[in-house]
């Protein structure tokens, strides 16, 4: 589904000594499919944003389309848990989410609050497991004697089982250890590819927005400063800077490697694979020469 903020502000504790405004003007369209990254330092707004999704804010001014589905300041929305169910969130730490007797009844608890029917929701439960990591003889277990890194799996699964078109991550891979957060965007990036879904993710580190997004968004103080393609963000790296946030690792070695070798090269390379491929190709051309 396409998503349009048009004039948004949400402001914290309205007409009391600790209000404060967390978002303003914040108008931005993400179109259908896309694997957006909101990106900006602790504190910019980027979770204050995403809560407006699937309805858990508000806005205090301006208007948010998800689809059909509009949210506007001051009017009510009569179907909010229809909205939920097009909308998936996965918070930080979603394993703490976790409250059924067993893995099965976690995992099939937000479709069955929607209404599905039993038989359609054992058939997602069993195309999903795999998905996911986990396997059929969990289902009967308590998420609770689970393994942390498997908890949050089970945590995910179940928002997944809802097939919802708008999939917003914020910060999913908080704790993890970098295997556990390369096997963890793996398996969004794979669901995102699969099923086409508007995928948002929510991150602080560069080198995750670079490898998986297609468009960034820039937050800071409530506000969006910029926007557009990987390229087109991360050609601005003075900009970035002074909003308090590095470019990749692997863009600023490219910078790097450029400048020793007195090279032109415009072409950004964001991951592993394609900037060693450059370098290789750069430096047989030099041994040739």
């Amino acid at each position: 589904m396409d998503i349009t903020f048009t004039d948004v502000e949400h402001t914290y504790m309205t007409k009391t000594p600790f209000e404060k405004k967390a978002l303003e003007n914040v108008t931005i369209h993400i179109p259908k499919g896309r694997f957006t990254a909101i990106i900006g330092h602790t504190g910019s707004g980027k979770s204050t944003l995403i809560q407006h999704l699937n309805g858990l804010l508000k806005p205090s001014k301006g208007k948010i389309q998800i689809g059909p589905y509009v949210l506007e300041a001051g009017k009510k929305y009569p179907s909010m848990r229809e909205l939920r169910e097009k909308v998936g969130l996965v918070f930080q730490y979603p394993e703490h989410q976790l409250f059924e007797e067993t893995v099965e009844k976690d995992i099939m608890f937000g479709p069955r609050n929607f209404g599905v029917e039993e038989a359609e929701i054992k058939r997602r439960l069993e195309e999903l497991l795999p998905r996911v990591g986990l396997t059929t003889d969990m289902l009967q277990t308590s998420p609770f004697q689970l393994s942390g890194g498997q908890m949050r799996r089970v945590a995910i699964a179940s928002v997944l089982i809802s097939k919802p078109e708008v999939l917003v991550l914020d910060e999913p891979t908080a704790g993890l250890d970098p295997l556990g957060q390369k096997e963890m965007l793996e398996l969004f990036y794979q669901y995102h590819q699969s099923f086409g879904t508007t995928t948002i993710l929510v991150t602080h580190q560069m080198e995750v927005a670079a490898e998986y997004a297609d468009y960034l968004i820039v937050m800071d103080q409530g506000s969006i400063k910029l926007s557009g393609t990987k390229e087109e963000v991360f050609s601005k790296k003075e900009l970035l800077e002074g909003f308090g946030l590095a470019e990749p690792d692997e863009l600023a070695f490219l910078r790097a490697f450029n400048k020793r070798f007195q090279l032109q090269e415009k072409e950004l390379y964001f991951d592993i694979d394609g900037l060693a491929t450059y370098i290789s190709n750069h430096l047989r051309k030099r041994e040739k020469s």
